[in-house]
This record gives structure tokens, sequence and C-alpha cells, in this order.
């Protein structure tokens, strides 16, 4: 017999909390549980229901009625006992959605519904150009607004000083640190400034749009100017070359001052590919101890950010 174990809260009115036990009931035998508990106290409802074996489909009917019931902040917290994990879900975007803490499913309500218009700038699948997207989370309003106003002043028409101009902004800008080791745009792992692994240095003329967004900076990019972007990208050898140089890119824009998690998307477009099918390459920075990774993968919806890589 499964362990497996849910615990259910909700932000519920007092007279709707008898129909709520009736739902976790279904829920419980849908789920074949072996003991369900539920109560209401201070204007919310929660429920246990332990023993039981998970039905995805049966859980996401739950939060769906509570939800037609009036609930709110509906939050479904399970724990697997073969794995001994935690997942949190909820209803997001109209999807049920799991997380592995609290605090990520809280982000990601926040998130929700008041997403980044792009609108200026479509990364859709039938964009014809060469584009890149790219996103970083940047809890701390001051470095938030900094790093926009920093990539907002590159915008309009280049000219051929302003790679050194817009580097020489940057200065002030990185972590302290990151100062011996990151420059735009190259990084140097060693932090004694003086072997540079280079990023995409040209991207910076072509800077579409700046956009805040709750805790994040999201900036568009015209990429057609980027050349080892336009190169060959099915020669391994080219590729390998554009690859570590998205890596590097996204290396330096994580100790960019405030910067906890990079995410970019550089979409090659369907014209230059053999397949005749656009192309993305998604790149996340997964942690302070990590490498980034580049994912070859079809092109996604803009507000997709997840995959693992």
């Amino acid at each position: 017999m499964s362990e497996d174990s849910v615990v259910i809260n909700c932000k519920l009115k007092k007279r709707d909390s008898e129909q709520a036990e009736l739902l976790v009931a279904q829920f419980g035998n849908a789920s074949e549980a072996k003991q369900v508990r539920c109560g209401f106290k201070n204007g919310k409802f929660s429920a246990s229901v332990e023993y039981l074996d998970l039905v995805p489909s049966a859980i996401e009917t739950l939060h769906r009625e509570l939800d037609l019931l009036g609930g709110e902040n509906i939050v479904s917290e399970f724990w697997f006992e073969q794995t001994d994990d935690t997942t949190y879900y909820s209803l997001i975007d109209d999807k049920l959605k799991g997380f592995s803490s609290l605090k990520a499913l809280q982000r990601a309500k926040k998130e929700s519904g008041n997403r980044v218009d792009v609108s200026a700038f479509d990364f859709g699948k039938d964009k014809t150009d060469y584009t890149a997207l790219i996103r970083l989370l940047i809890p701390a309003k001051a470095n938030r607004t900094a790093l926009a106003d920093l990539f907002e002043g590159a915008r309009g028409e280049p000219d051929d000083s302003l790679v050194e101009t817009f580097r020489a902004s940057c200065e002030g800008n990185f972590k302290p640190s990151a100062k011996k080791c990151a420059r735009w745009c190259a990084f140097d792992f060693e932090g004694k400034g003086k072997r540079w692994h280079g990023g995409f240095t040209d991207l910076i003329k072509g800077v579409v749009f700046v956009v805040v967004q709750n805790d994040y900076l999201y900036i568009g990019f015209d990429t057609s100017h980027v050349e080892s972007l336009r190169e060959d990208l099915t020669d391994y050898d080219k590729e390998r070359i554009a690859s570590a140089r998205m890596q590097n890119t996204a290396t330096v824009f994580e100790h960019f001052k405030g910067v906890k998690k990079v995410w970019m998307k550089f979409r090659i477009p369907a014209y230059a590919r053999e397949s005749g099918d656009a192309t993305e390459y998604y790149v996340k920075t997964p942690n302070e101890y990590d490498d980034p990774y580049v994912d070859e993968r079809s092109v996604t919806s803009d507000d997709d950010w997840s995959g693992d890589c």
C-alpha cells in the first residue's frame, strides 16, 4: 500500500466548506485513499488525504471544482513516500503545474496573467529573421532599473564606436567579484583578466526592446548581424563555436549586478536550416557552480521558459 499523502489548502467561505469536504471525499475515493480529514478555520479550508495512489486527472479535477466553488490560492502539497520528495501543485494559466518548492510556485503565480508584451518584436514560429530573446531574473529593483537603462541606451542605429562605448558603460554594472573576469562580451574563467572567452560582442548592436516585468528584465535582439550565428550550424565545428559563445554570453549576463538567473533563446530561421524548420538554441544558467548548457530544439512560445539543458 502506498504511503503517499497530500495536504490541500485554500481560502474559502464557511458556507462552502461542507461542499468542499464532499469534493475531497470524492477525490479520496478516486485515489483509493485510506484516510481523509478536513477542517475549516479563519476563512481557510484544509484537507489531508493519506495512503493514496495519485491520479493526476483526479487532483486536477479537485482543483477545478474547488475553484468553481470559490476557492482561492488553492495549493496541493504532495509527499511521495518512495522518493521522499514533495511537490506543490496549483492551477496556473488554466493548467495544473507542479513545483519543487512553495516559493517557486508563488513566483509562477506572480508572473501568471501579467505576461510581458513582446508584440513589438514577434519571435513566433513564422519569424523569418535571426533573433534572440533574453530573460534575466533580477529581484532588486535598483539593479533591474540600472540594467534596463544600460541596454535601453544602446538602442538605435549603431555606429562603429557602440561596442567600445557600451563596454565602458558596463564596467560599473558588474558584480564586485566579477571585475577581473567579466566584460562585454567575454569572460575569464580563471578570474585574472588575462584569458578571455568571447561571447557575442556584436549582440549589443541589435537591441530592439527592453521590458521590465515583475522581477524580470526581457531584452529582445535582432541577431542578423552576428556573423557566427549566420554560419552553417549543421557543421559540427561551427555549431560548437556558436554554442560556446552562447554559453560565454550567458555567463557575462549572469555577472551583472543583481542577476540571479539567465535564460536565452537564440532563433535560427527556417530558410537557414537544411530541414526547413526554424530552430531555437535554449540557454540557461543552472546554478553558480555549473556552466550554462545549450539545448537545440524547435521554437517555443515567447512565454515558455521551461526546459532542462
